[in-house]
């Protein structure tokens, strides 16, 4: 492309162009220049092009030529764009007589210029400026100029004030604005000229004789034009519209304006690819003789080079891969046409030479580093593809064989051949030094090899693409084995596969594990664990790589990592599998994880029992996707659920495990029903483990590889039947329980259809906050005591028969909580299977809350104590209380206990929120002496009567949960029932549950409790009845059902009959205790048949007596003075005259008091407040406990309305 900047011409006086004044100022302008900050605003274009520099090229106009020299269309800026005439005057009579006719000339001959812009610049001195202005002359002066010459719209005429020495930049100012102007104005009326121009010729293509070669040059000049005043990018834009034309003329296949193909110059192949100056273009263009081949390469060499002014280096390496990649197929498919080798030669040439020219614009350019990673990234495919061509003329020389990876660079067509027919035009028509070079021999070409791949190496890692790089490190190893360098080879290989791992690059993974388990017969190596693993990872990458392959429904290529074993693939499987089973280097076990060779999933989700013993079956499906057959040492599937994991494995020693899907049945000789999730399965070849979990990736943001996709994408559930024979282990809150005792939790041991010989029993908390005390535990009532026995860890069972319960109540201390978890383990072994250990592991939780809540209030009379208690249901569990009893737990107690209601009990129903009242009287006249004096006088002490110590009552509570209660009465109605009735056995299973369900759901259960009818009970279970019941049958079962729904409205058992399976519940209790306990009265001594009006007043008698029977045997001091005070209502029914408040000493004190009724009606009396009188000399010793009883609370004054007469006087007139 030409020169860079634009042409302005000069011109003047030839006197002034003499002077040494227009040397300093021709100097000083060509200081000031390039031109910046330009702006092109074009009505073609919708938005502003800036110029940010611009070369400007000062020329003489003599020696410009008007006409170009060439009528070919070359670049706008060949002619100048400017024409400026410098001229200096001292008065209006020079300018008249003489200056203005130079002008005039001047002017005449530059406007008669097409497209070209023009000025007029007066010179002055700086000094005569300010003598111009106090004079008016020079001012005048130049405004004659503008009037004589200037056209409207636009400023043509400028003064210069600049003068040798002059330092004042702004004097230039207005010239060099006018400068931009005139420029950017005469270039856009010549681009706009030109793209008219363009625009016709385009529309003339479907025209006879129209030459896209001449259309290539008149648009080529537009773009040299914009390149030419650094709009690169507009240029870029032309070269582009210009190969969209071309493809235009390409699909037409109209190239009568080309020669042949091309490619057959010398020195073609290996020619720079981005030189514009190695042939000349733009004759061979004009004379319509250019090739094909190079038409191409000059577009190209264009487009890229505007791209690497425009910085974008990687763009242009990319276009110049693409170009190179497309072009070949071009030059393949003209094969015959071209000399040996010229195809990989050009190649190779072109893809060095660009990497080259690359790298001389990075080197002359500034990049930042995500522009340079770029650029790497396009050189290194660049390299690669050099490279490539390596391979192929490797395979064909017979230097390399043709097998992976070299053969990946052969064309399909050339796959399986390893040389070529001898080439018909010879190897001397090549002439890339490089390859000259290498076509010498073998060593030659494998230095050439090596660099080249190290340079492709270097610069993929340069731009982070670990990936290609590694690729090339394992052809590097296979040119090593090629060679016979094995342990070379070898050892990289081996370091290769743990990155295609991480790359998830399964082909190429496979080939490197291939490559270095093909070494080890040469290295003479045992099979040990190194072996081991790299022949578990190429099954991995063998399987995985068949799976992608068969998702694409594709037939494999040749160059396929599938295709790599070719005819010896099945069996080098064979003794892959056989040598894992068979290793014996191995010294631990080799686990892997997730491996896709092996699947295992549940055939169905529900699992079967084994019947004869304890334990479940599952059936699973065993996938083999090695294509061998496999023997397995065990198959396992492990799950777990609520009550911890199981394991199940196969009963045979050894599992053939065919290619494809096999079926197994695994089992599991621990007890153990519900849900549980598959956690994890694992397949055993010799001591390699292939392990699979189900579990999600701990870390969230992990996905799941896609080859462990098929193990599961959802969980899956297996549910195992409750077996009701088998071993089972409970833990619950103890039948009978004591508040103050330690705390026990019940142990209940069933053997079910076992005969244990031994059985070791271990209970624990999962934190240790609770401990259980196995040697202080002891047998529940009825349980043998000969085949238990404790010691410090485990409860140990020996020889318990079949069908036998064991319960044991298990002390614990520690935290106390609400609901403890227990984790049982025990260990069996029965007389069936007295060779294997059977291990029963549960995670049992136990609430340890009270079912029931009781609250008590205590009421003081004399020696007699009445206790109210309030029970109620602790829990949203119904109870059934049976009976409350409150008893003295010392067996010398002297007090009598009586509950305070009929004889005997009954039985009550409890629901939550809803308390029931027990009240007991409590009579404590032979515990001490009720007369006893224990306080003195004031002032005066004496030693009190010593009251026995404090005693504790229980109160035992019989409870029954009142589901376990309608279970029992259906049951024995049912057993009833049956007795005369045997062919309702078959039924008793459904009918019980129906009939439980019909009672608890609505009020039956109070109807069924009550003894009275349960109504719709009979309509709801007969519509439970099974569908598959026959019809026949329907009606026995009705008359056997009415019988049990009228045995279940019969009264209730006899109570003690209930009360054996009832549970108890021991609360200890305080008798509660009162140092003072006073009874105050007020006694009105009137007949009952005596009326008492309002306002009548009463004389009453105050007593107090004062008892010390239920003190606790000690009081803060020896004595206190007790203080009464008559406390009237807050309703004012009374108004009391005398002493209403008093203090006495003595035990009985009575005075008198007269009371007035306020109104009618009935009245209670006032109450009377007794409280000891404590002082400050008491030393904060504290008051003692002081109760009062009003023994009239309960008695009412009927008072009547006072009836009165009364006086009118009525004045007559």
């Amino acid at each position: 492309m030409g020169d860079y900047g634009v042409k302005v011409t000069y011109s003047g006086p030839i006197l002034f162009l003499a002077s040494g004044q227009w040397t300093y100022t021709f100097t000083s302008l060509k200081e000031r220049l390039p031109l910046r900050n330009l702006h092109w605003r074009s009505v073609s274009r919708p938005s502003v092009r800036s110029v940010q520099e611009l070369d400007v090229e000062l020329v003489a106009l003599e020696s410009v030529r008007d006409e170009p020299s060439s009528q070919i269309p070359t670049t706008l800026l060949e002619r100048p764009l400017l024409n400026i005439y410098f001229v200096t005057c001292e008065d209006a009579d020079t300018y008249k007589n003489t200056v203005k006719k130079q002008i005039r000339d001047w002017h005449t001959a530059v406007t008669q210029r097409k497209n070209q812009e023009w000025l007029i610049c007066l010179v002055i001195r700086p000094d005569a400026e300010g003598t111009t202005k106090r004079l008016f002359q020079r001012g005048t002066l130049l405004d004659k100029i503008r009037a004589d010459f200037n056209v409207p719209k636009r400023e043509r005429c400028v003064q210069l004030a600049w003068s040798f020495g002059s330092e004042d930049p702004a004097a230039w100012t207005d010239l060099i604005s006018k400068m931009k102007e005139g420029i950017i104005s005469s270039f856009d009326a010549n681009i706009i000229q030109r793209e008219e121009e363009v625009k016709r010729s385009e529309l003339q293509r479907q025209m006879p004789g129209w030459n896209f070669c001449t259309f290539f040059i008149l648009k080529e000049s537009l773009a040299s034009s914009f390149d030419g005043m650094n709009l690169t990018e507009d240029a870029l834009i032309q070269y582009d519209e210009l190969e969209a034309s071309f493809f235009q003329v390409l699909k037409e296949k109209n190239l009568s304006w080309f020669g042949q193909l091309g490619g057959t110059a010398p020195n073609d192949d290996s020619a720079p690819l981005l030189s514009v100056t190695k042939k000349p273009y733009r004759e061979l263009i004009l004379s319509n003789t250019i090739t094909v081949f190079d038409f191409r390469s000059y577009l190209l060499a264009r487009q890229c080079f505007l791209l690497a002014r425009l910085g974008q280096l990687a763009e242009a390496a990319v276009k110049a891969e693409r170009f190179i990649t497309s072009f070949a197929r071009t030059l393949r498919e003209n094969k015959r046409d071209l000399s040996d080798f010229f195809l990989e030669s050009w190649i190779y040439s072109a893809a060095i030479g660009v990497v080259n020219q690359c790298d001389a614009w990075a080197d002359a350019a500034s990049l930042e580093p995500p522009t340079m990673v770029s650029l790497n990234a396009a050189k290194a495919e660049l390299l690669d593809l050099a490279r490539s061509q390596l391979d192929k003329i490797g395979i064909r020389k017979g230097y390399l064989p043709s097998i992976h990876p070299f053969s990946m660079s052969l064309p399909s067509s050339d796959l399986g051949s390893t040389q070529d027919p001898p080439p018909e035009h010879g190897e001397a028509r090549i002439s890339s030094p490089d390859l000259i070079e290498a076509l010498r021999g073998r060593d030659e070409f494998d230095r050439l090899y090596i660099t080249t791949t190290n340079r492709t190496i270097q610069t993929y890692n340069s731009c982070s693409r670990r990936r290609f790089a590694l690729k090339l490190h394992a052809s590097l190893a296979a040119l090593d084995n090629a060679r016979q360098r094995h342990p070379s080879a070898h050892a990289v290989f081996a370091s290769l596969p743990g990155h295609y791992v991480a790359q998830k690059w399964s082909s190429l993974e496979g080939f490197v594990l291939l490559r270095s388990m093909k070494c080890y017969p040469q290295l003479d190596r045992p099979k040990d664990k190194e072996w081991a693993t790299q022949a578990v990872a190429f099954l991995h990458a063998l399987v995985i790589h068949g799976d992608d392959q068969d998702s694409q429904a594709e037939e494999p290529s040749e160059n396929s990592f599938a295709s790599m074993l070719c005819g010896e693939k099945i069996e080098f499987v064979r003794e892959l599998v056989d040598g894992l089973r068979d290793a014996v280097s191995l010294e631990d076990e080799l686990v892997v994880q997730n491996h896709p060779a092996f699947s295992v999933r549940l055939e169905n989700e529900s699992g079967r029992l084994l019947e004869t013993e304890d334990g479940s079956i599952v059936d699973v499906i065993v996938v083999n996707s090695l294509q061998v057959g496999v023997s397995s040492n065990c198959v396992c599937v492990k799950v777990i659920g609520g009550d911890g994991e199981l394991l199940f494995s196969p009963s045979e020693a050894e599992v053939s495990l065919p290619p494809g899907q096999t079926r197994l049945s695994l089992s599991c000789r621990i007890p153990c029903a519900g849900l549980f999730k598959v956690d994890s399965s694992f397949v055993r070849v010799g001591k390699v483990k292939f392990e699979y979990s189900t579990s999600p990736p701990t870390n969230r943001m992990q996905k799941p590889e896609k080859e462990n996709r098929k193990i599961s994408q959802k969980p899956q559930v297996l549910r195992l039947p409750r077996d009701g024979q088998a071993f089972d282990v409970q833990l619950a809150f103890p039948d009978n329980v004591i508040l103050d005792a330690t705390p026990h939790l019940m142990l209940s041991v069933h053997t079910g259809r076992n005969h244990v010989t031994k059985a070791t029993v271990r209970l624990r908390h999962p934190t240790g906050e609770v401990v259980f005390n196995i040697e202080e535990a002891d047998v529940c009532q009825g349980i043998p005591t000969d085949v238990i026995e404790f010691s410090k860890d485990y409860i140990d069972i020996r020889d318990a028969p079949p069908n036998t319960t064991l319960r044991v109540n298990v002390p614990y201390s520690g935290v106390r909580l609400d609901t403890i978890k227990v984790l049982v383990s025990v260990d069996y072994w029965t007389t069936e299977s007295n060779d294997i250990q059977r291990q029963f592991t549960r995670s049992r939780q136990v609430s340890t809350a009270l079912p029931l809540a009781v609250n008590v209030q205590d009421y003081f009379r004399g020696t007699k104590l009445f206790s109210r208690f309030s029970i109620r249901c602790a829990t949203q569990q119904r109870l059934y209380l049976l009976d409350a009893t409150l008893e003295a737990r010392s067996s010398t107690s002297r007090l009598k206990i009586s509950r305070c209601r009929r004889s005997g009990h009954i039985a009550e129903p409890m629901i939550p929120m809803r308390p029931i009242y027990h009240l007991f009287m409590i009579d404590s006249a032979e515990r001490g002496n009720a007369n006893g004096s224990y306080f003195a006088i004031h002032h005066r002490f004496s030693t009190p009567t010593l009251t026995p110590e404090p005693e504790t009552l229980v109160l035992r509570l019989q409870y029954r949960p009142l589901k376990e209660e309608i279970e029992s009465r259906v049951t024995d109605a049912i057993n009833v029932v049956s007795e005369d009735h045997p062919e309702l056995i078959d039924d008793k299973a459904w009918l019980w549950s129906a009939l439980v369900e019909g009672i608890e759901s609505g009020d039956r259960w109070q109807e069924l409790l009550n003894g009275r009818k349960l109504s719709g009970l009979y309509e709801a279970v007969k519509a439970r009845i099974p569908d598959e019941v026959e019809a026949k049958e329907i009606e026995r079962i009705l008359a056997g059902l009415s019988r049990v729904v009228e045995g279940l409205q019969q009264p209730p058992k006899p109570e003690p009959e209930v009360a054996e399976q009832c549970r108890t519940l021991s609360i200890p209790v305080d008798l509660p205790t009162v140092n003072i306990l006073n009874a105050a009265q007020l006694m009105i001594p009137i007949a009952s048949t005596e009326a008492v009006f309002s306002g009548q007043p009463l004389q009453a008698i105050l007593t107090i007596s004062t008892s010390f029977h239920w003190g606790s045997g000690s009081a803060p001091r020896d004595g206190y003075p007790l203080r009464f005070d008559v406390d009237p209502d807050v309703a004012g029914n009374w108004l009391i005259s005398g002493q209403r408040r008093g203090e006495f000493d003595n035990s009985t004190y009575e005075t008198r008091i007269t009371l007035v009724p306020l109104r009618d009606g009935a009245l209670l009396l006032p109450k009377i407040v007794v409280t000891p009188v404590v002082d400050d000399l008491d030393g904060g010793d504290g008051e003692p406990s002081c109760e009062t009883h009003q023994i009239h609370a309960a008695e009412r004054i009927n008072v009547l309305p006072r009836s009165a007469r009364s006086t009118y006087i009525v004045t007559v007139s």
